[in-house]
């Protein structure tokens, strides 16, 4: 022992000895702290139906930050400051993809650099389906008629490629989670590959979305792709919190992991308890015709079996023509349509001119709902919400 270490301590040496130890354990705990902070993970979704499936699945960890809040629509959204904030902050990004966002399809490799993307149009499990060929309104065919589904099968799926009308798809068996946890976030492959997630390679088909008034609305376009409307299926539904749920497990502690698993089960079982009670809801009106006021419902139609019949317009943003309002009354008149359904998001107008003086009857179709469908249980409050609009217009007369 030297002899420096016998030096009498003075109070000014216990203080330096102190702001030393101090600083040694702060410096020693930093990464701790720091970890702490970053366990509760910020996850941004785009629309409030992903809002509210991810709210489910981090219930008791994190709340999901919702990007399109306020009713409003991802057809016609604009990004604001503080949206490129909460981007910039995320450690995960749940959006549908390029063909629906497309305010983001350019600009989240800058605006979340660092961020795990969830495209939940190529996540594991997800069933897509090609838009539905934009058809002559004297075409009576069903909601899936002629409509092939394609892409991922979840397990326990039919393979031919179609739903089948009036059945709930269910009894899905878990993925291994290990195979959802794909990264786009910049740091390379991670062992992950890059399934499911946008790699900005994929070549989606451009919809055409002009009107042309004279035909019929939404006829003589070419709206073709996949439709990206995927939310409006619950088996997609619990693909896309199946995935999440993977991905968040592998990326936090046991205990957090393990109340994520907890969740998931519940919200599975959710899921399929209400898609039985819904499908009893609209099995009486299976057979009913109806016109939606642009075609982003067959995921729901198909899954319910429901008579989808035809679309005002292709695109939400585009009014139909007189010539196209005129041709929508004589069908309506012709095959006995029972409900043409607007939506919260857009000018009612032309709805009222279909309707105006016709023996059919108006009700209204949330594709997206508002910000309370962001939270947990939100989801589930989705498809109640759009059962019941399909229930109370094409029901009986009170």
């Amino acid at each position: 022992m030297t002899q420096s270490a016998h030096r009498p301590v003075t109070p000014s040496a216990t203080r330096s000895a102190l702001i030393a130890l101090v600083t040694g354990t702060t410096l020693a705990l930093a990464p701790w702290v720091n970890a702490q902070a970053q366990e509760a993970p910020s996850l941004v979704a785009t629309i409030p139906p992903l809002a509210g499936i991810a709210a489910d699945i981090m219930a008791g960890i994190s709340e999901p930050i919702l990007l399109i809040d306020n009713g409003g629509s991802p057809h016609a959204f604009s990004l604001r400051p503080s949206d490129a904030s909460a981007l910039a902050q995320a450690d995960y990004v749940l959006w549908v993809g390029e063909d629906l966002e497309l305010f983001l399809a350019d600009k989240l490799d800058n605006l979340a650099p660092t961020a795990t993307r969830l495209t939940a149009m190529d996540l594991p499990g997800v069933t897509t389906k090609d838009f539905r060929e934009v058809h002559d309104h004297g075409d009576h065919g069903r909601a899936d008629h002629g409509h092939e589904d394609h892409g991922h099968e979840d397990d326990g799926h039919d393979k031919h490629g179609h739903d089948d009308h009036g059945h709930q798809e269910h009894d899905h068996e878990a993925h291994g989670h290990k195979d959802h946890g794909h990264r786009d976030n910049g740091h390379g492959d991670n062992g992950h590959g890059d399934h499911g997630h946008d790699d900005h390679s994929h070549d989606h088909a451009a919809h055409d979305h002009d009107d042309h008034e004279d035909n019929h609305g939404d006829h003589g376009h070419d709206h073709s792709g996949a439709d990206p409307h995927i939310w409006m299926q619950p088996a997609n539904a619990i693909a896309i919190a199946r995935a999440l749920a993977g991905v968040l497990m592998e990326d936090l502690p046991a205990e957090q992991a393990a109340r994520i698993r907890s969740n998931l089960a519940n919200f599975e079982a959710d899921i399929r308890a209400l898609s039985t009670v819904i499908t009893e809801q609209l099995a009486p009106f299976t057979a009913t015709p109806y016109v939606t006021f642009h075609d982003a419902y067959q995921y729901f139609e198909t899954t319910f079996g429901l008579n989808y019949h035809g679309s005002v317009t292709v695109s939400p943003e585009v009014q139909p023509g007189a010539a196209s309002l005129r041709a929508l009354r004589e069908e309506i008149r012709e095959h006995n349509i029972a409900c043409v359904f607007s939506e919260p998001q857009f000018e009612p107008r032309a709805i009222r001119v279909i309707a105006e003086n016709l023996p059919v009857r108006t009700g209204m179709l949330d594709p997206v709902g508002d910000n309370t469908i962001g939270r947990v249980g939100g989801y589930q409050a989705f498809l109640t919400n759009l059962a019941d609009g399909y229930a109370e217009c094409l029901g009986p007369k009170s």
